[in-house]
């Protein structure tokens, strides 16, 4: 889901509440261990991930909500 579909879908104050708790979520996982190293860009709403070996990947906000930070780096390792 793409955060143009996810406005269509909930609305402009969804997202924004999303986008509040997007980067807490990260933050949590990463001190988990369970994601490694990103960027967070607050602008364009959306995540930059550093892999191993591999290109970065970017995903939008919506994209890491609808997916779960618990299921994002299963996620990350299958994109290719």
């Amino acid at each position: 889901m793409t955060n143009v579909d996810f406005i269509k879908r909930y609305g402009k104050r969804e997202f924004i509440d999303m986008c509040k708790y997007i980067p807490q979520s990260l933050f949590l996982a990463r001190a988990q261990k369970k994601i490694g190293g990103f960027k967070i860009n607050n602008t364009k709403k959306y995540v930059k991930f550093y892999r191993k070996g591999k290109e970065s990947k970017n995903l939008e906000f919506a994209t890491i909500f609808s997916i779960g930070c618990d299921k994002l780096q299963r996620y990350l390792d299958e994109e290719e």
